[in-house]
């Protein structure tokens, strides 16, 4: 679990060590700046536990801790790592892959900040998502800052993960302290809930082949899925699925349907209403 990725885009890219990396933290907090943004918008949604996944040297998980919070690290990188252990001894300290590692319990709360699902290994995002939801509490929450950058995951990829991964999309905001999302905004804070003890996410072998649900007669036997209750049209001009007449995503709350719908310039119909025409009736 502790060996170096290569292909790590992290890996690859740092030029700084971990004790410069946090002085440029410092140095901001010495000049009045509120360096912990995110660390606030984590505490609001009220978690007692928080895994802070690529924690880098730590600096979300230690102001986490010094509030008051149950907190773990896991991080790829031993230099960062170093930092951490350094500052704060006494916190559960792992190295790690995000996309791999098990640290055999649950949380409240999963953060990734700092552009995490960005620096990752290319083609794992969707592992990571997948092991963030299991390292999750029922109904616990994924919350993830991220820069918007062409050619890298952008949000529409990042929410298909997602839900494949059992994770709704329940707020998203341009800042950590909470500016209202625009669609050209230049950065994402994205919270996703995990699914309930009964809503788990559908069984791989149950899924099209974008990961999206088939219809309820072709998902096999002893399959579990959650029974959504909305449905969302989305057209091929929004993004979601340039391959496609139309998009359709399930919803099991109509504010989550109404938010995406928002959000990618869709509507919401309920679950029994028929298509309107030029929409793919696939995963109806």
């Amino acid at each position: 679990m502790g060996e170096q990725d290569d292909g790590n885009r992290w890996l690859r890219s740092r030029s700084v060590s971990g004790h410069d990396y946090d002085g440029t933290y410092e140095r901001r907090a010495a000049a009045g700046e509120d360096v912990h943004g995110e660390a606030s918008f984590v505490e609001s949604l009220g978690p007692r536990s928080v895994l802070d996944a690529g924690c880098g040297t730590g600096r979300v998980a230690r102001e986490l801790a010094r509030r008051g919070l149950d907190v773990a690290g896991v991080d790829i990188d031993p230099e960062m790592l170093g930092t951490a252990r350094a500052k704060a001894p006494d916190l559960d300290w792992r190295l790690g892959d995000i996309a791999c590692f098990d640290l055999g319990r649950t949380f409240d709360c999963v953060v990734m900040a700092g552009n995490v699902i960005i620096f990752v290994t290319p083609a794992t995002e969707g592992a990571v998502l997948a092991n963030m939801a299991r390292h999750l509490t029922p109904g616990g929450l994924l919350v993830a800052g991220f820069q918007l950058i062409p050619g890298r995951l952008s949000l529409q990829q990042y929410d298909r993960l997602a839900a494949e991964a059992g994770l709704a999309l329940a707020e998203r905001w341009s800042t950590w302290d909470r500016a209202p999302w625009q669609p050209d905004a230049g950065y994402a804070v994205s919270v996703h809930r995990g699914a309930t003890e009964r809503q788990q996410p559908v069984a791989a072998s149950a899924r099209g082949s974008r990961g999206l649900p088939k219809s309820p007669g072709s998902i096999p036997a002893g399959a579990t899925m959650a029974e959504p209750r909305f449905k969302v049209y989305i057209s091929a001009d929004g993004d979601f699925l340039r391959t496609e007449a139309g998009a359709i995503r399930l919803f099991a709350s109509k504010e989550n349907a109404e938010s995406t719908a928002q959000e990618q310039g869709g509507f919401v119909l309920p679950e029994n209403a028929p298509p309107p025409g030029g929409f793919d009736r696939t995963w109806a």
